[in-house]
């Protein structure tokens, strides 16, 4: 099943904190470990999902869809942290437009893995749906709501500073990485999903 890392979102937010001059802020750390909420465009072909009548393989094979979206954007924002005029400006549209659409793509997210929490109910891959359920939402949704929200880069940048103080956070944070390889090999047999 070809799947991005956890951490893009992540490494994004602490490259950001880090172009503001401010402490590197202590929070989910980037991951190499794959997950099923980010996939970017490469030059093979995605991946096949099977049991498109099992309503969480059709919905797996919607959110792999999805994730290359969400990867797109977070690149999206890895590019602005390298403008100087974004990092110093008081114009936060560019900002705001982002987090609207992260907001949309998280909640597609947020939506998936609920759903696998109903259809997983009694197997132990129920508590993986979980964790990545609460990770995005602590963590992810918070990013975009922060991003659509904010009336500048400035504030942008407190916002996550102030989110990676949080111990839920953390902990969710470094819960997820395990999580996702478990979601994913689970997919990967209940949906015949074939590279």
């Amino acid at each position: 099943m070809k799947l991005a890392t956890l951490g893009t979102i992540a490494a994004a937010t602490l490259m950001l904190a880090a172009c503001s001059g401010g402490d590197e802020p202590t929070g989910p750390t980037p991951s190499n470990t794959p997950t099923v909420i980010a996939e970017g465009e490469t030059s093979t072909p995605g991946p096949s999902v099977g049991n498109t009548d099992d309503a969480l393989c059709a919905a797996a094979e919607q959110n792999i869809q999805d994730a290359t979206e969400l990867e797109a954007k977070t690149t999206e924002l890895t590019e602005l942290m390298q403008d100087p005029e974004f990092l110093t400006g008081t114009d936060a549209t560019v900002l705001n437009e982002w987090g609207e659409t992260m907001l949309e793509l998280t909640g597609a997210s947020q939506d998936f893995y609920e759903l696998g929490i109903a259809e997983t109910e009694g197997d132990p891959v129920n508590a993986d749906f979980v964790t990545l359920s609460s990770f995005v939402e602590l963590y992810s949704n918070a990013l975009a709501v922060s991003a659509a929200e904010a009336t500048s880069t400035a504030d942008f940048f407190t916002d996550m500073q102030d989110l990676f103080t949080e111990a839920e956070v953390r902990e969710i944070g470094e819960a997820a990485p395990t999580a996702a390889q478990n979601v994913a090999t689970y997919l990967g047999t209940r949906c015949d999903v074939t590279a």
